[in-house]
């Protein structure tokens, strides 16, 4: 999509839709059921359990708790011209404005993959990996979940918008400012 496609839609109009794919989000919904089912039996109903022990567990079940609803109630990522916003079944939607927004790439342990983040938040590395991890910060998105092709088009989206290469959006970013060009 070029500049021109671009400027021609109008604000309310996405320029693009990710979603994630069911068979792919269908097995770490599995995984992450059977994950909250143990840690919740084992933290809660195991006899002879310490309280420190089971306020790890309850560390632990909320985590997995909150990843879980997330993939069940996500519905979509839609990009605009000058927004991105995070698009849920039944809660709503998370709006970021890219003029100050930040993209973070972070770990999510419950999954155990990469995962991306926009935000407006200025955390140091150490801690925004928390906020993201418990969704508490921007819109967050998995890529392996979505169709690659789909992937791409977005990375090669928001290059176009930031002025920014696409590789910035493909490999590994860490509180990058999203936005270079200012006119945009």
């Amino acid at each position: 999509m070029n500049n021109k496609a671009i400027q021609e839609k109008s604000d309310d109009q996405p320029l693009f839709i990710l979603k994630y794919r069911w068979l792919r989000k269908s097995i770490p919904i599995s995984g992450l059921v059977l994950c909250v089912l143990f840690v919740g039996i084992c933290t809660f109903f195991a006899p002879g359990v310490k309280l420190s022990s089971r306020i790890i567990g309850l560390f632990i079940f909320l985590l997995f708790l909150l990843r879980l609803i997330d993939l069940l109630l996500f519905r979509e990522i839609r990009l605009y011209k000058d927004r991105i916003a995070k698009v849920w079944k039944l809660t709503g939607t998370r709006e970021i404005m890219l003029a100050n927004a930040r993209l973070r790439s972070y770990w999510n342990p419950t999954l155990g993959v990469c995962g991306k983040s926009i935000s407006n938040q200025n955390l140091n590395e150490h801690w925004g990996w928390i906020l993201n991890v418990f969704l508490l910060s921007g819109v967050s998105y998995l890529e392996h979940l979505a169709d690659p092709k789909d992937v791409k088009k977005l990375n090669s989206l928001l290059a176009e918008i930031s002025g920014r290469k696409i590789e910035d959006f493909e490999q590994t970013a860490m509180f990058r400012k999203l936005i270079v060009v200012e006119d945009v």
